[in-house]
């Protein structure tokens, strides 16, 4: 509703303009401007348009903000005695801190800002008056748009979302250390690959009672252990 009183704010200027009446002057409300396709203030096919492209900024910023709080409970990690349990996967924790930082910029915005200067005071009414039809695309999912000044750059998203905790055979070696990894059960791993469709996955999964780790890695570090001293420095 706020979103179409924002346009019918638009069509008043028009006409306030095309009638040549002063602005001050002018005491007609919203309601009682007369707007009909006959003359070209209404068009069926950008109302369809709009429509779409409003319902789909709509279900990307709730799943965005669904993600957010999911993203905010820890999940515990499986007994390795188990015999059976549901299935674990591990996340970048500052991959989890950049997105959930991004979203809450968003909700802030979306709800409403309180910044002193005129430049964000302007931006904070648009946001106000019309909520998520402020926003475009590219704003709620900028990792997805390949721009210069995007804004998943500045704030360290990662695309691959994994990327910090995987090794150079695509595995992990840190899915033990949960300062550095979160873990998270597989319909929050969908999610996010639903964003993320480049998303490294890493399952936990144990071998011998201990989470398992990357075996090139493993080889390649008993492989160096045994070479000379020298050699290594």
């Amino acid at each position: 509703f706020k979103a179409y009183l924002s346009l019918l704010e638009t069509d008043k200027l028009h006409v306030i303009k095309s009638r040549g009446i002063n602005e001050e002057n002018c005491t007609q409300d919203l309601v009682d401007i007369d707007i009909t396709s006959s003359k070209n203030l209404k068009c069926d096919i950008c109302a369809k348009s709009y429509q779409s492209e409003l319902q789909q900024k709509v279900e990307a910023f709730s799943s965005l903000v669904h993600l957010y709080y999911k993203l905010e409970h820890e999940y515990e990690i499986p007994d390795s005695n188990a015999d059976k349990h549901e299935q674990v996967y591990a996340v970048s924790r500052s991959f989890v801190s950049s997105f959930r930082k991004f979203v809450l910029k968003i909700m802030k915005e979306a709800d409403s800002a309180t910044d002193t200067s005129d430049a964000k005071k302007s931006r904070a009414a648009s946001v106000s008056d019309i909520g998520i039809d402020a926003f475009d695309m590219e704003t709620l999912l900028p990792w997805q748009f390949k721009s210069p000044s995007s804004e998943a750059d500045s704030l360290n998203i990662d695309p691959s979302v994994n990327s910090k905790i995987t090794c150079e055979h695509g595995f992990s070696n840190v899915l033990h250390n949960q300062r550095l990894v979160k873990y998270i059960n597989k319909a929050t791993s969908l999610e996010i690959k639903i964003f993320f469709p480049q998303i490294i996955i890493h399952e936990v999964k144990y071998c011998n009672g201990t989470i398992d780790s990357c075996r090139s890695c493993s080889n390649k570090n008993i492989a160096m252990s045994f070479l000379p001293e020298k050699l290594l420095a």
